[in-house]
């Protein structure tokens, strides 16, 4: 199992074997791999030309080498005076 991915991270799905980028999470179990899941990944592909999102389940996701996205910088609010 993975830990939680961030959105933007590349992926590989390692049974159906498309490539993509995590776009968020969904707790839609309709469209779940495995109903056992509390959340699956929305991932974003490329077919045909056309960008497609498919929900996959993190225990079928591998990670690509070098595909972590990078941590998110936090704006530091500035009190205006």
């Amino acid at each position: 199992m993975i830990d939680k991915l961030r959105d933007g991270t590349r992926v590989t799905h390692t049974v159906k074997g498309y490539s993509g980028e995590i776009k968020g999470t969904t707790r839609m179990k309709v469209h779940f791999e495995h109903q056992a899941d509390a959340e699956e990944y929305r991932v974003l592909v490329m077919t045909d030309g056309e960008q497609q999102i498919r929900v996959a389940s993190p225990a079928n996701l591998q990670v690509n080498e070098g595909g972590t996205a990078p941590a998110k910088r936090r704006k530091n609010p500035v009190a205006k005076v």
